[in-house]
């Protein structure tokens, strides 16, 4: 997706999407890399101990040109470090498109916890390798807009609220439920809306 080409005035996007120079791009958070698979294909194919594991399992993930197939992790108790160089069997250009690849049973991937932590949550996906952390693990999220001068006012105030909101810095995640709920509170019901 080109967001100048295709008309979008903002978008938030990982640093895998941004491949415009006409655009400017506002980092605003960060998402962290983890390694998951679903129960049914490690019950198949069996659960990788070792990075170099990974060699023997089917992968889903970016292409190369989005992102690179070698991958480094460090173990969290000894500090050890592996890197492996994976052949991917089905690689798109989303990382939504991964996830959904991943809950089809069809591999391994590494993807930001972020997009995948209600399948965490629910058994859908488990984290595989969990005494390895991937070195320089995160992903940068940032919100781009074309590099206009003059942007409408609806997009300056999403932007400014958005900077507010998530600031740099701040960790990518799925919001609390209470935290949802109040915030329905303040939206007046269908019925009282008027055009």
């Amino acid at each position: 997706m080109d967001l100048v080409e295709d008309g979008f005035d903002v978008g938030i996007v990982t640093a895998f999407m941004v491949s415009s120079t006409a655009l400017v791009e506002r980092p605003v958070a960060t998402n962290t890399l983890i390694p998951v698979a679903t129960p049914a294909y490690l019950e198949e194919h069996g659960s990788p101990s070792t990075p170099g594991d990974l060699l023997h399992h089917s992968f889903v993930a970016l292409p190369s040109e989005m992102r690179s197939a070698t991958w480094h992790f460090r173990h969290r108790n000894n500090g050890s470090a592996d890197q492996v160089t994976l052949a991917p069997v089905y690689t798109v250009n989303s990382a939504l498109m991964v996830q959904l690849g991943t809950l089809a049973h069809m591999g391994i991937s590494t993807i930001p916890e972020g997009i995948v932590a209600a399948d965490l949550e629910d058994g859908s996906l488990v984290r595989v390798l969990g005494d390895y952390a991937i070195d320089d693990p995160d992903v940068k999220v940032s919100i781009v807009y074309p590099g206009r001068q003059y942007l409408p006012a609806k997009t300056r105030a999403f932007i400014d609220y958005t900077l507010e909101h998530m600031g740099p810095g701040g960790e990518v995640g799925l919001p609390q439920p209470e935290t949802v709920l109040s915030r329905l509170s303040m939206v007046p019901p269908a019925s009282a809306v008027v055009n």
